[in-house]
């Protein structure tokens, strides 16, 4: 959710997200490598939004 609100959706909390797809993140999450991660202002950076 800490995401979401970050990307700047509206009304955030009343995205309803599948217990399956949490359950993908956590295990993401999990065996993820910290060493390899990058702070999400340097993530964004990296990403080409489409504009409309």
């Amino acid at each position: 959710m800490e995401l979401i609100h970050q990307l700047g959706f509206d009304k955030a909390e009343e995205i309803d997200i599948p217990d399956g797809h949490k359950a993908i993140v956590r295990e993401r999450i999990k065996n993820s490598n910290p060493e390899e991660l990058i702070p999400w202002q340097e993530a964004r950076k990296q990403l080409r939004f489409k504009k409309t």
